[in-house]
């Protein structure tokens, strides 16, 4: 089987965004393909990835159907934990206090703990979602670049 492998020239976190195409399906790191409604894969040799014109690096290679099982099953995990993540969507309280001393200043702390408390509960509840989806995609991205 026949896999169109896309890397971008455009670094995140220090790695470049690693995706492949096959029979028309995208795998792996999808930011690339959503933003650009997911274009064919001739689409990416003339495509830039930034506003430095850097560009993508695009090469062919054939895979075994085990290794596509596997580049399947990781995006699974990958996607199911991703979409298992529910953001926090509290909003840091607004100063309304003028001195650091009275009842607008005490309801002020009060809901500071709430937020800090409700952001906390939320970082723990996707935690594991976190951990499980990053692993998928650092082991899929190890795999896509080594094809």
């Amino acid at each position: 089987m026949i896999a169109t492998i896309i890397t971008s020239t455009e670094y995140k976190h220090n790695q470049p965004s690693v995706f492949i195409n096959i029979n028309g399906t995208y795998y792996g790191e999808l930011t690339y393909p959503h933003l650009r409604k997911y274009p064919t894969a001739d689409y990416w040799r003339t495509a830039t990835s930034s506003d430095a014109d850097r560009g993508f690096s695009v090469r062919e290679a054939n895979i075994t159907a085990q290794q596509f099982d596997r580049i399947k099953e990781l995006q699974l995990i990958y996607a199911d934990n991703i979409t298992k993540c529910k953001p926090f969507k509290g909003q840091y309280p607004v100063k309304t206090w003028k001195i650091k001393r009275g009842k607008q200043f005490e309801a002020y702390k009060v809901a500071v703990e709430q937020y800090e408390q409700q952001a906390k509960e939320a970082s723990e509840r996707n935690a594991p979602y976190i951990k499980a989806y990053t692993e998928a995609l650092n082991e899929l991205t190890v795999i896509l670049k080594g094809l």
